[in-house]
């Protein structure tokens, strides 16, 4: 019989707690974009920080 180890704890990461992700969202939009025949700058990003992908990805 295989013996389960007990959690001691759990990390939840909110979003720019522990790690801030928005440069690799932006990122991987400009190659979303450029995927798809468009050129974007990290700067067409900046009015849609921190308000998740759903904003530009519509």
């Amino acid at each position: 019989m295989t013996q389960q180890k007990q959690l001691k704890a759990v990390l939840f990461d909110m979003d720019g707690v522990l790690l801030d992700s928005e440069e690799y969202i932006r990122r991987a939009g400009i190659m979303m974009f450029r995927e798809k025949g468009h050129e974007v700058a990290p700067d067409d990003f900046l009015e849609f920080t921190g308000m998740g992908e759903n904003r530009y990805l519509g």
